[in-house]
């Protein structure tokens, strides 16, 4: 009898998870269309406090349609994705047999400004978020897609679609092939002064993954001195490298502007044993190219400190860059994408 009863519960086990198996997919209501958005995120190690700036804790969207007059696009509706198994959003539009548009927002709820009846460029244009001193906990990204439309009944998926970080990742390493600067240099501290007081989160511009020029909020200022990253006490003399800090794109400045206004960055070190930190300045871009102040999003801008030749300012908001030569090439993310 026990023999028995064992048998039957295994055979009903099997059953379960037979049945279980071949559980067919909840339909499709006419009207509607299941979008599932697969994200591939590979992790990158960063510094305490962004674990990975490939991290996506939420999605939404914002979903145009063309108006039936004039057949542009404007708002319809807003969405919410629901992430799923194995990194996977899902979220139920409504269908259409024509053209639409979405913008995907991940890690950010500064979206509500927009409104029904506003066009992309209008919306992009009221998708800000501060910018503070405190940084971020993790990342405002996005990007935007065009589909041909949202066929009634029926479950589609959109893959590799590639997201866009909202702001500009900036690291500094000492050049190790300089052995004097290893012996007089001790690196401390980076920081951006004058940042941008708001980011727009999704760009004005957008080819594949990349930008050409910074989308500035109007309401932004250049009055933000970021958080400032350091070498802590037991690593210094060690350390040559600082990263982790994630900035607001900023616009180019005038060449006679450059010293007062421009966004710029202030490395902190000790010259020659000297028990004092002091600072030294890096602007962002080159003369030549009249972009001096200039970030963009999703590049991350690596500064090679090449030589620093005697003690830095007292104060970081007097820095300059007599005394410290360094290269500033930056790198744009679209080698290392984002995937949905």
């Amino acid at each position: 009898m026990i023999k028995n009863t064992i048998y039957l519960i295994i055979l009903l086990i099997a059953f379960i998870s037979c049945s279980k198996e071949t559980e067919a997919p909840t339909p499709v209501a006419e009207g509607e269309t299941q979008v599932t958005i697969a994200l591939q995120i590979p992790e990158m190690s960063t510094r305490d406090g962004i674990t990975n700036d490939k991290e996506i804790l939420s999605l939404s969207l914002l979903v145009f349609g063309q108006n039936s007059e004039t057949g542009l696009y404007e708002l319809f509706y807003k969405a919410t994705a629901t992430a799923g198994e194995e990194g996977n959003y899902t979220v139920t539009l409504r269908a259409t047999d024509d053209p639409a548009r979405l913008f995907l927002i991940a890690n950010t709820t500064g979206f509500s400004a927009a409104q029904v009846g506003d066009s992309p460029e209008e919306a992009a244009e009221k998708l800000i978020t501060p910018f503070t001193e405190n940084g971020f906990s993790v990342l405002p990204m996005s990007t935007i897609i065009d589909l041909d439309n949202l066929p009634s009944g029926e479950a589609i998926e959109i893959e590799e679609v590639e997201l866009v970080r909202s702001v500009a990742g900036i690291q500094v390493y000492l050049d190790e092939t300089n052995p004097s600067l290893l012996n007089d240099f001790t690196l401390k501290s980076i920081q951006v002064y004058r940042a941008n007081s708001y980011i727009q989160i999704v760009p004005n511009q957008l080819n594949g993954n990349t930008v050409s020029a910074a989308s500035v909020p109007v309401a932004s200022t250049r009055t933000v001195t970021s958080e400032r990253i350091e070498v802590p006490d037991e690593e210094e003399g060690i350390t040559t490298r600082l990263d982790g800090l994630y900035i607001s794109e900023s616009n180019p400045v005038a060449t006679q502007d450059v010293q007062s206004t421009a966004t710029c960055l202030i490395l902190g070190g000790y010259y020659q044993g000297s028990p004092t930190e002091s600072y030294y300045r890096i602007d962002f871009g080159e003369a030549a190219k009249n972009n001096i102040g200039q970030l963009l999003r999703n590049h991350r801008y690596t500064i090679k400190i090449k030589d620093v030749t005697g003690p830095g300012t007292t104060f970081p908001e007097e820095a300059d860059d007599k005394s410290i030569v360094a290269t500033i090439p930056d790198w744009e993310e679209s080698e290392h994408p984002i995937e949905l």
